[in-house]
């Protein structure tokens, strides 16, 4: 898990999810109002199927702003899950 490439990666985060953020990545992380209802993070993390389940795990209120391969590659796990489950849509 700790093993994947470490990246610096910019998150939109809901404000409901401070406490979760601050829990994660510790007091120190710098945090930006982004909006009146979100904030913004620029976190280093190890890029992988784990810190993309976590991400997942906020059902959208955690979103991956930057960079854009790290975007990309969560894109296409979620993707990936959705043919997994073979819906006739």
């Amino acid at each position: 898990m700790y093993n994947s490439k470490r990246q610096k990666v910019e998150l939109i985060c809901d404000n409901s999810t401070m406490d979760a953020i601050l829990d994660r990545f510790g007091m120190d992380v710098e945090i930006h109002e982004n909006d009146s209802a979100s904030f913004r993070v620029v976190v280093d993390v190890a890029v992988s199927h784990v810190f993309y389940a976590w991400v997942f795990g906020f059902g959208g209120r955690v979103k991956i702003k930057a960079p854009e391969n790290v975007k990309v590659a969560y894109g296409k796990m979620v993707r990936d899950a959705v043919q997994a489950l073979d819906l006739k849509t």
